[in-house]
């Protein structure tokens, strides 16, 4: 998704830039058992909600010093 990202950026705009990842994320989604069964929809919206709690978590528990998650993500 990276990758696609970038490409999009470099070769898309607007709603041309969207339906590209859309169709990257779907075909990505394919290879998730999980994803199929429940529906992408049902699954981003879960995924959503997980990363969510996990970095509102994060926000109230993380000391900072040394951390991977904030020196590697974009959670800060």
């Amino acid at each position: 998704m990276r990758r696609a990202l970038l490409v999009s950026q470099k070769f898309f705009k607007g709603k041309e830039a969207t339906n590209f990842l859309n169709t990257q994320l779907y075909h990505e989604l394919f290879d998730i058992e999980k994803a199929v069964d429940e529906g992408f929809a049902q699954f981003i919206e879960d995924h959503i909600k997980k990363l969510d709690r996990f970095t509102a978590y994060h926000k109230a528990n993380c000391t900072g010093e040394g951390c991977e998650l904030c020196q590697t993500t974009l959670i800060t």
